[in-house]
């Protein structure tokens, strides 16, 4: 574990790269987007969101948010009263060839009449209740063997974050298993919620997305932007932009930032992760929605070599819907 204790969250300010009157062009056009169906567990029955997906080597691992626990999660049938089954903690799950079914790692029996649901992927610390929330970014790879994520604490009594950390995940047995050996939080209570977005590794850097410096605060929709180092501190300031996920397009060759507004998916272009962005375009309006939707984030497993198409997924009432979007 020596060789992830050099990651250091960078702090110094180099202020803000907002939307602009002038922003970049934006050069996205979508050819066609279809809608493929609901993303579903193999082997438990909870609904759940985020669905980020990142890789370690060649084991491809979607980690969750909030989860809902169900009798049967194709139709939505929930557990009931008496044995309601609500999580705010994370999940992990290894994807297969399926892009709508997944294998979740960690599973539960002892809730909701002994029917499977999701478990937490990450541990539960000393300090933290069964009841503590925590979010997690998508995994991304440090080498073969190992990956970092980061983490969004909260506790049930308070949406107070009590700052972000790293988690490791390990792959050397063939099966993620993720530790905390930094602790509850690696940089201080005041840092953004690191781990409520997403990351993504560029030119040697993990660069990391977050929303405010913590929840409840005036600038929560606002996404900040970090990047891990084991040298200098910065600190990156990015555009505004609610829950979603950062990637890069070898079709365009751009940064995509994907975001939603209430009922619509779109997409800004930046050629650095930090900006400047782009005005946004949308990208996908889903026939029919249930609740406002978030989250999108790209599968990236999919994705081909050119970038030319890719599937997106979004969550829409703790239910992880996929769409095939081609560019045009």
């Amino acid at each position: 574990m020596k060789s992830f204790t050099s990651f250091t969250l960078l702090v110094a300010s180099l202020g803000s790269l907002r939307v602009v009157a002038q922003a970049p062009s934006n050069p996205l056009k979508v050819a066609s987007a279809v809608l493929l169906g609901n993303r579903l567990s193999t082997n438990d029955q909870t609904i759940r969101d985020l669905g980020y997906q990142g890789h370690i080597g060649d084991i491809w691992i979607n980690t969750f948010g909030d989860g809902v626990g169900c009798k049967n999660a194709a139709t939505g049938d929930t557990c009931g009263e008496g044995c309601a089954y609500i999580t705010g903690r994370d999940g992990g799950a290894v994807q297969g060839d399926d892009p709508l079914k997944y294998n979740d790692l960690k599973v539960r029996t002892d809730i909701c009449g002994g029917v499977p649901q999701m478990g937490p992927f990450c541990p539960i610390l000393p300090g933290e209740a069964d009841s503590s929330g925590l979010g997690i970014t998508n995994v991304v790879p440090v080498n073969a063997s190992y990956g970092l994520l980061l983490t969004r604490p909260t506790f049930s009594d308070s949406l107070e974050s009590p700052g972000a950390g790293l988690a490791v995940v390990d792959v050397t047995s063939g099966t993620p298993v993720c530790t905390r050996p930094f602790g509850i939080h690696s940089w201080g209570a005041d840092e953004p919620n690191w781990g409520q977005l997403s990351s993504i590794v560029r030119d040697g850097y993990i660069y990391t997305f977050a929303n405010g410096p913590k929840f409840g605060s005036a600038v929560y929709n606002s996404t900040v932007l970090a990047r891990l180092t084991s040298t200098s501190p910065e600190h990156l300031v990015g555009a505004e932009s609610p829950q979603g996920e950062v990637v890069y397009s070898e079709y365009y060759k751009k940064y995509i930032m994907f975001g939603t507004f209430i009922s619509y998916v779109y997409a800004m272009t930046a050629d650095n992760p930090w900006g400047s962005w782009s005005a946004p375009v949308t990208i996908y309006t889903p026939p029919t929605t249930k609740s406002i939707i978030y989250s999108p984030s790209a599968q990236k497993k999919f994705t081909p070599a050119d970038g030319k198409w890719f599937l997106l997924s979004y969550t829409d009432a703790n239910t992880l819907s996929l769409v095939n979007i081609t560019w045009a």
